[in-house]
C-alpha cells in the first residue's frame, strides 16, 4: 500500500509540475522526481530557469577599471584626475576601496568635507580635506549594502582612522556637510558629538520639505516597478546630467537671518590649482560615464539616506558647546533658505549661526571664497586664510 501511494505521488507531481516549472523550482517534489528519469528533463529546467547569477557584493571605481589601463599623460587629461586634490590615498576596507584626500599643516585643526548626492569631493576641492563618498570619484560602490547613515557613518570612522593623525582625539575635528552630505555630518555630529568640535552644514538635506521631493520619490518608486531595469538607468543617468532644479525666478526676499546682497557671478571657480582644465560639471559627467557602481550608489542613496524627516535628530544637536552653521542659498530651489530657517531655528534654538549668500543650490562651486571667511569667523579660526585648492588654511600670524 506504501509503494503505491508513492507512485501516485510521484505521477501527480510530473502533472503538477509541467505547467508550474516556469514558474518556480518545487524542491519537495524535485526530490521525488529525482528517482524517475522521465522527469529529470523537468527538474533540471526547473532549476536552470529560476538559478540567478550572484551579484558582486562591490563595484569597483574608476581605480581598478580605467587607471590601470592608461598612460601618465592620459590621466593628466581626464576630467577627474587622480591627482585633482593634493594627498590622495586609497583606503582598502571590508566595504570597498575609499578614496580620501588629506592635505595641509599636521598641527592645524582638521577639517573633514562631505560632498553631496551627485557630485564628487572635487565640487568641495576649494575648502578642506575631504573623501569621496561611496560610488562617486575613485571610491568604490557597495553593492549589497543600503546606503543610509549608518554606511555613511562608518565611511567617516574608516576615513579618519585611515589617517596617520589622530583624528578622534580629544580635540576631534571640524565637519563641514554639503546638500547631502550636510545630512550626514549633522546625523554623525549628533551621533558623535565628542567628536566633531565644529560643525557647517552648507545649503543642507535633512529638512527638506516632504512636498517639494514628493514627485521626485513618487517617479522612482513607479520607475522602479513598471520600468525595465536597464532602462531606468539609462533614463536616470540621462536626467542627471541637467540641472534637478529650475532655479527660483521669483525675487521675493529669503527671510531669516542676515541676507547678503552682493551681485555676484554665478560662474564655477577653479575646483583645482594642479589641473586648471577641471571643473565640477564635467567631473559629475565623467564620474557617471566612467564609474559603474555610481547608478547604484546614487539609487540607494536616494531610497535610504532620507532628505527629509530629520527634526528630531538634528535636536540632538543644541547639546553641542559650540553653534552649528548653515549656510543658504537665497535662490536654491529644492532647500528654501525661509523654510529651512524655520525648521533649523526649531531643532537648534540658539545654537543656530545663520546665514544666507546670493546664488542658488550651487554655491559651493560658485562661492567657495565666501563660504570659507564664514566658516572661520563662525568657527573663530581668524588667523585661517583662504587659498584655492587649499581651502582652510593657517595663516602665517
Amino acid at each position: 500500500m506504501l509503494q503505491r501511494k508513492l507512485r501516485y505521488a510521484s505521477s501527480l507531481s510530473g502533472v503538477l509540475l509541467r505547467p508550474f516549472a516556469c514558474i518556480r523550482p518545487i524542491q519537495t517534489l524535485a526530490a521525488d522526481l529525482l528517482a524517475h528519469r522521465e522527469m529529470i528533463g523537468y527538474c533540471n529546467f526547473s532549476n536552470i530557469t529560476f538559478r540567478r547569477k550572484t551579484s558582486p557584493k562591490t563595484i569597483k571605481s574608476p581605480t581598478t577599471t580605467l587607471l590601470p589601463h592608461l598612460s601618465q599623460r592620459e590621466r593628466d587629461e581626464l576630467a577627474y584626475p587622480p591627482d585633482a586634490l593634493p594627498g590622495g590615498r586609497n583606503v582598502d576596507t571590508p566595504y570597498g576601496a575609499i578614496k580620501v584626500y588629506e592635505w595641509g599643516p599636521e598641527e592645524g585643526k582638521k577639517v573633514l568635507l562631505i560632498h553631496g548626492l551627485t557630485t564628487s569631493s572635487i565640487a568641495v576641492g576649494a575648502m578642506a580635506s575631504e573623501l569621496d563618498l561611496w560610488g562617486h570619484g575613485y571610491t568604490d560602490s557597495c553593492a549589497d549594502l543600503d546606503h543610509d547613515i549608518r554606511l555613511y557613518t562608518s565611511q567617516i570612522l574608516l576615513a579618519v582612522s585611515s589617517s596617520s593623525l589622530s583624528w578622534t582625539g580629544c580635540t576631534g575635528f571640524g565637519l563641514v556637510g554639503c546638500s547631502l552630505g550636510g545630512a550626514i555630518a549633522g546625523a554623525f555630529a549628533g551621533y558623535f558629538p565628542h567628536m566633531v568640535n565644529s560643525l557647517a552644514l552648507l545649503v543642507p538635506a535633512g529638512l527638506i520639505r516632504q512636498g517639494r521631493l514628493a514627485t521626485h520619490i513618487r517617479l522612482l518608486q513607479l520607475g522602479n516597478l513598471l520600468i525595465p531595469s536597464s532602462i531606468l538607468e539609462k533614463l536616470v543617468m540621462k536626467r542627471l546630467t541637467q540641472p534637478l532644479f529650475e532655479s527660483r525666478k521669483d525675487n521675493t526676499p529669503p527671510v531669516g537671518g542676515d541676507f547678503e546682497e552682493d551681485p555676484c557671478n554665478q560662474k564655477e571657480v577653479q575646483a583645482s590649482l594642479r589641473c586648471p582644465h577641471v571643473t565640477v560639471s564635467e567631473t559629475m559627467r565623467w564620474t557617471m560615464q566612467n564609474h559603474k557602481g555610481f547608478y547604484s550608489s546614487f539609487m540607494s542613496t536616494a531610497k535610504h539616506m532620507h532628505g527629509t524627516g530629520q527634526l528630531e535628530r538634528w535636536k540632538l544637536l543644541r547639546d553641542r558647546p559650540d553653534k552649528t552653521l548653515i549656510i543658504a542659498a537665497s535662490h536654491d530651489p529644492i532647500i528654501v533658505a525661509g523654510e529651512l530657517h524655520e525648521d533649523a531655528t526649531k531643532a537648534l534654538g540658539d545654537k543656530l549661526d545663520w546665514k544666507i549668500l546670493e546664488g542658488d543650490h550651487s554655491i559651493t562651486i560658485t562661492r567657495p571664497k565666501e563660504i570659507v571667511e564664514a566658516i572661520c569667523h563662525s568657527w573663530r579660526l581668524e588667523d585661517m586664510t583662504y587659498k584655492a585648492d587649499s581651502g582652510i588654511d593657517e595663516g602665517s600670524a
